[in-house]
């Protein structure tokens, strides 16, 4: 097998990532079952016996039962593509877990890079003990449709979670009628109720209309089961859209347009019944209006009908939603006038403007855009920061024009500021966002690792929250797949052996993104950086990986050990390492691989590197012997 040409470095970028925990083959399912069993029966107790020594013995084999813990690598699964449709992010081992002594309380199995965290039950104890690691809840990007407004940045992350669409609340707006009031302790989603408020809408009087349109506002404002497809059946839209043009009548035009938001929250089908009634067009021209309130209630409902999806996000696009828009936020600049609430508004209707693929901008409207969010991202507010990383950061996973935009107008301080923040929300946009740019040209790359991405990497490869270790492995992954220079600056912050130790930790998903750093310094680096790996504990995190049981990430961890024995000068003593690792035996078993790039690279590493030592061996100890004889 010829290992003269490396395999070259991979960059990998936004919907290129991706999880994956249902990539394993039909064989390592198998292998895990087995592996599984025979973890079974290790831990299953002894017969009882009337001896009662033999009870007393049980008893205390169950005893240590309770701190014996076997570990999740067996459950491991390589790297497929970081992220799912809606999650952005480039791209193109560890040092063997010292044993546990017993007074750690856990005994570990073969193959295994991490114990189980929680020990078996003893007699007459309940837990409840998941077989797989509890995932990160962390942030997620700004919602699409949210029914409520932005929860606090002070609320528990886990409160803070939001809905794809956000219909307002139901809320009393300033002045509001007591006729409605009133009214409102017998509504009901009863067709007869909801079609008289209907007809009530398209009454002649001014007042009814205004009374009807409250109580239509707030019975779509429920929490629960808001009544979106009844009125829509019974055709509230015909009146509703005359009633948001009433220019002389602010507040009827606030309620009537404050109903529509809330149609728009609903599912894809009644979004799109939004859109083919003609409201586009009246809730842009809205964002001109002399009204605040009415201003931010029109882009409330355009961000909710962005939200939905590609077309509907072009539907809002076309009908000119980013002219006024982007004046709100420069008339926030300017005149420091506007409400933070719109203020906040309009940092996430951009936000859901970017967040899908495929956005048509003029180079015009590319510009304005990137100084819109250059305001926002600096504007005096978490909830408005929050939203603006998201949109940078859906933003830069466009395409390298976008991505030169924002490096252009020196976003890129900006960004790395807030990977420094103590705030989850902060750091997980702009993580997604520097890691989009570092998967651009070596030219932006390297204005990233100038602006100082790495020293901020470092510190969040210590995170508490694995999905942000794993996010900057997999950004690093992109820094090594760079030029020798950038490689050589990975190396001299001293970020190898972070990338081993979180292989070492035995989450799968960490383990996949820095194996991808690792490998594709392996491809693209001088002898020098290879070694560097080396002495950092590289060897031994590649024969770690190799005892997963993906495809993907066992490739790219043979691909790293072939480039290494392909490379460096010693190479007995990297063999030698890796056979103490217990490397020898775990590519034996991949051999048999049923997929024929794992078996033959595991074939092939055997026959080159291993099956030749032995033969040297037996050679050396043969010569012995008949000196031995000599004497």
């Amino acid at each position: 097998m010829n290992f003269s040409s490396l395999t070259p470095p991979v960059r990998r970028r936004g919907k290129e990532i991706k999880s994956s925990n249902n990539a394993m083959d039909m064989e390592s399912i198998r292998a895990r079952r087995a592996r599984l069993e025979e973890i079974i029966q290790t831990m299953r107790l002894p017969p009882l016996t009337q001896d009662s020594r033999s009870v007393h013995g049980s008893l205390s084999v169950l005893k240590g039962q309770e701190t014996r813990a076997p570990s999740s690598a067996w459950l491991s699964s390589r790297r497929h593509s970081l992220s799912d449709p809606n999650t952005p992010l480039k791209s193109s081992g560890s040092r063997k877990p010292q044993p546990l002594t017993p007074e750690h309380g856990v005994q570990l199995y073969p193959f295994v890079s991490r114990p189980y965290a929680n020990p078996l039950p003893g007699i007459g104890q309940t837990t409840h003990l998941s077989p797989t690691p509890i995932p990160d809840k962390t942030i997620p990007p700004a919602s699409a449709k949210r029914r409520t407004p932005l929860p606090s940045q002070n609320e528990d992350e886990d409160e803070a979670k939001s809905q794809d669409k956000r219909p307002m609340t139901g809320r009393p707006a300033e002045g509001g009628g007591s006729e409605a009031d009133d009214e409102e302790e017998g509504d009901t989603n009863d067709a007869e109720v909801l079609k008289k408020i209907v007809k009530g809408l398209g009454s002649n009087s001014s007042s009814r209309q205004l009374s009807n349109a409250i109580r239509a506002r707030k019975l779509l404002s429920k929490d629960y089961n808001p009544p979106i497809g009844d009125f829509l059946e019974a055709g509230i839209l015909t009146p509703l859209l005359p009633l948001m043009q009433e220019n002389d009548h602010p507040k009827l035009q606030l309620e009537a347009t404050w109903a529509l938001t809330n149609i728009a929250s609903g599912t894809s089908k009644q979004t799109a019944a939004v859109v083919d009634s003609g409201a586009v067009p009246i809730l842009v021209k809205l964002l001109d209006s002399n009204e605040a309130e009415v201003r931010e209630q029109a882009a409330w409902a355009l961000g909710n009908i962005a939200g939905d999806g590609p077309k509907s996000r072009d539907a809002v696009m076309q009908g000119g939603v980013l002219r006024p828009l982007l004046n709100i936020i420069e008339n926030t600049e300017k005149e420091g006038s506007t409400k933070v609430t719109t203020v906040r508004v309009a940092a996430w209707v951009f936000a859901n403007i970017f967040r899908n693929k495929n956005l048509a901008l003029t180079p015009e409207e590319l510009q304005e855009s990137v100084s819109a969010l250059k305001i926002l991202v600096n504007y005096p507010d978490s909830e408005v920061n929050v939203d603006a990383l998201w949109a940078l950061s859906y933003m830069s996973e466009q395409g390298d024009d976008e991505v030169e935009k924002v490096v252009q107008e020196d976003l890129l301080p900006v960004l790395v500021r807030h990977l420094g923040s103590d705030q989850t929300q902060m750091i997980v946009p702009a993580l997604r966002a520097t890691g989009n740019i570092v998967s651009g040209s070596d030219t932006q790359t390297e204005a990233a690792l100038d602006a100082g991405v790495l020293p901020q990497y470092k510190q969040l490869l210590k995170n508490t929250r694995r999905n942000i270790r794993k996010e900057t492995a997999w950004a690093l992954s992109n820094v090594t797949a760079g030029n020798k220079d950038q490689i050589q600056k990975v190396v001299d912050e001293g970020l190898l052996p972070e990338l081993v130790r979180v292989i070492n930790e035995g989450f799968l998903d960490v383990q996949k993104e820095a194996t991808w750093a690792l490998s594709n310094l392996t491809a693209g680096g001088t002898r020098s950086q290879m070694e560097a790996l080396v002495a950092a504990g590289g060897v031994e995190a590649f024969v770690t990986v190799l005892g997963v049981f993906e495809t993907s990430v066992v490739t790219v961890a043979l691909e790293g050990l072939e480039n290494i024995l392909g490379e460096c000068e010693e190479k007995r003593a990297i063999v030698q390492e890796i056979a103490r690792a217990g490397g020898k035996e775990k590519l034996e078993v991949l051999e048999r691989n049923a997929d024929q790039s794992v078996n033959g690279k595991a074939k092939g590493l055997l026959e080159k590197y291993f099956n030749s030592e032995e033969e040297s061996s037996d050679e050396s100890a043969g010569e012995t012997q008949e000196d031995d004889r000599d004497d």
